[in-house]
């Protein structure tokens, strides 16, 4: 079960930090929108969607006591959860012995 929890944390460590390829193609949107200004209304929705994508796929990484979504089951989260399971009360930062606790 530690596992699975650091494998939530990490995964909610890493929503906000873009991958490199995505400050690559923001450089070259960045580049491009002063030679295209349009091109901005196409980009900017492109990178809300991305991170709205990852932000969700976070939230509803699966718990590891009731295999629900830990942080949100929500179809639009507004972020990736607290820090127990919606569904169970597992802590997300419970040791192997403590889960039975919580």
């Amino acid at each position: 079960m530690e596992a699975e929890l650091q494998k939530i944390r990490d995964a909610r460590q890493a929503t906000f930090w873009l991958p490199v390829k995505a400050w690559l193609m923001g450089g070259v949107a960045l580049v491009l929108a002063f030679a295209l200004p349009p091109l901005v209304l196409i980009l900017a929705p492109l990178f809300y969607y991305l991170m709205f994508v990852r932000i969700r796929n976070t939230a509803r990484l699966p718990c590891p006591r009731c295999h629900k979504a830990f942080g949100s089951e929500s179809r639009f989260p507004l972020g990736y959860g607290g820090l127990t399971c919606q569904n169970c009360g597992l802590h997300l930062y419970a040791k192997e012995g403590d889960s039975e606790r919580w």
